[in-house]
């Protein structure tokens, strides 16, 4: 398919720059006038983009507190999940010692068994939670 052909003059300081632009590139001067032409126009989309940037980021800055206070908030909320998983794992650990001591034979009575079995059911529910069948590490 053919290019459409577009005409333009140029003042002599400009057609010689293309001149100098195609010698040094070894291109005639029509590629040399595409090439440069091409590179106008892609920084000016750059320019563009640049700006959208700029723009967005000033309205980031407007909106600073409201996002500010929105991390603040995750943070805490991460602060609690840490905590409350530290106490988990500590009842997880606790319930676990139990259960090997009772079925080891270090507690043999009903009543050892009784508190291993409600060690165990923390365990469980440790793990449903954790894996976010209670909803409380998801939002």
């Amino acid at each position: 398919m053919p290019r459409p052909q577009l005409q333009a003059r140029f003042p002599e300081d400009t057609a010689d720059a293309v001149e100098e632009y195609a010698d040094e590139h070894d291109i005639s001067r029509s590629e040399a006038m595409r090439r440069l032409v091409d590179e106008g126009l892609a920084s000016r989309k750059r320019e563009g983009i640049r700006e959208d940037l700029e723009e967005i980021g000033e309205e980031m800055r407007a909106d600073g507190g409201a996002v500010q206070e929105r991390f603040d908030a995750i943070e805490r909320r991460q602060e609690r999940q840490e905590k409350a998983d530290t106490a988990l794992n500590a009842l997880n650990a606790a319930g676990i010692i139990y259960i090997v001591a009772y079925f080891t034979g270090y507690l043999p009575d009903l009543g050892g068994l009784v508190v291993g079995a409600a060690l165990f059911g923390a365990l469980v529910a440790t793990i449903t939670y954790s894996a976010g069948y209670w909803g409380g590490t998801h939002e």
